[in-house]
């Protein structure tokens, strides 16, 4: 117990701390145990030397920036400790096999060669489904919401509020398409795009319409409340996404918030997330509707 704790703590204490140039000797006197007998007792826990883990959560830190802002290669280099631009360049090619700009400029995103960071706490999510999608059309509001680059913990509440008001009119569940790209106008910003309504099944006017194209995508489910919600779209990217090999192609974020059976909303909601990918080899790939 006293061990888990400690390293709980130290894990925490790097996530914190590692994009300042944090080493072995910063480690062992934040918990207060010799060099050697951490260094042991992390690698035991987390399969690798710290130093080791140290890079490998700069590189996926910076793979997030190199995807979701626009901040450019050499304060991406400086803002996570790296010696130089050059050095980071470096190190990133040899980790994901591109060069920062090839990695950004990419129409797909490619999470394979990311270490799969798992220190993320209390998060439970079904598990993972390969399956078709038919086009499909959504009917409902857009709406566009800013959002920085780390999030604040509040960042997402306004969205959440628009569909938790959505679900509580409409008695029934609510289909939300999310498309995301770095902010054209502020550097360390997320642009994210909106469809908020429901299931459309016949084609009628195209009005407030949203079509959604068919393909493969990674399926996920869980129960969340207002508060934790994050902390599962993170689970999703920063975990399960590179865990599984796993490379997001163009095309919408979809999810779908489940009016609950007994047709009175509460403070946890049920939701099924699909994510684009391209097809895994060697996985069974289910055909699902919406």
């Amino acid at each position: 117990m006293v061990k888990a704790m400690t390293v709980r703590d130290v894990l925490n204490y790097i996530e914190d701390n590692f994009a300042t140039g944090i080493d072995i000797n910063d480690i062992a006197q934040f918990s207060g145990y010799s060099r050697r007998h951490i260094q042991a007792l992390l690698k035991q826990y987390i399969g690798m030397p710290i130093g080791l883990y140290i890079r490998k959560r700069r590189i996926i830190q910076a793979s997030y920036l190199l995807r979701l802002t626009n901040i450019n290669v050499i304060d991406i280099s400086l803002k996570l400790g790296f010696d130089s631009q050059q050095s980071f360049c470096r190190e990133f090619k040899k980790a994901t096999g591109y060069t920062p700009g090839q990695y950004r400029r990419k129409d797909s995103w490619d999470l394979s060669s990311l270490y799969s960071h798992s220190h993320v706490q209390g998060v439970t999510i079904n598990s993972l489904q390969f399956c078709n999608l038919p086009e499909g059309i959504v009917s409902g509001s857009h709406y566009n919401h800013i959002i920085p680059i780390p999030p604040t913990p509040t960042s997402h509440v306004n969205r959440l509020n628009i569909i938790f008001e959505k679900l509580d009119k409409e008695k029934k569940d609510i289909i939300v398409l999310n498309d995301f790209m770095p902010h054209e106008n502020y550097t360390n910003c997320l642009k994210l795009n909106t469809i908020i309504g429901t299931k459309n099944e016949t084609m009628g006017s195209s009005y407030n319409q949203c079509r959604y194209p068919s393909g493969t995508f990674a399926c996920f489910s869980f129960q969340f409340t207002l508060h934790d919600y994050p902390s599962y779209s993170k689970y999703i990217y920063l975990v399960l996404l590179p865990k599984y090999k796993l490379t997001r192609r163009p095309g919408y974020d979809i999810e779908i918030f489940h009016y609950p059976s007994h047709s009175e909303l509460s403070d946890t909601i049920n939701c099924t997330y699909f994510i684009p990918i391209e097809p895994p080899l060697d996985e069974e790939v289910l055909p699902h509707t919406l």
